[in-house]
């Protein structure tokens, strides 16, 4: 369920608020340990991150938001200071696939 309304979020057809972003990262994060466990939420999670990457918020380290340190010296979430909620949402997801999907033996 979150991968699908961090997907509607992008591509515009739900709009979550900021607060709520945090919280869908978060929960992608929390369970990310079993993207590994089925082939269908690898390719999920990819859909995602493609999906990120071809709308008007990516790709990421490659648009005028995200090719600065934004994510750098700054709360992870819930300042609205650098309207960067979604980016740093999406930074959070693509960690979590990185870590449990190409680096699975290294997290556990």
């Amino acid at each position: 369920a979150t991968m699908d309304r961090l997907s509607a979020h992008l591509t515009k057809t739900e709009i979550i608020p900021e607060a709520q972003l945090a919280a869908q990262a978060a929960l992608f994060f929390q369970h990310a340990r079993l993207l590994k466990t089925k082939f269908a939420l690898i390719e999920k999670s990819f859909a995602l991150v493609d999906t990120f990457e071809s709308s008007v918020y990516g790709p990421m380290f490659l648009t005028d938001k995200t090719t600065v340190s934004w994510y750098q010296g700054l709360p992870i979430f819930g300042t609205g200071e650098d309207e960067s909620e979604t980016e740093r949402a999406m930074f959070f997801v693509m960690q979590a696939i990185f870590d449990h999907i190409y680096n699975a033996n290294a997290a556990g």
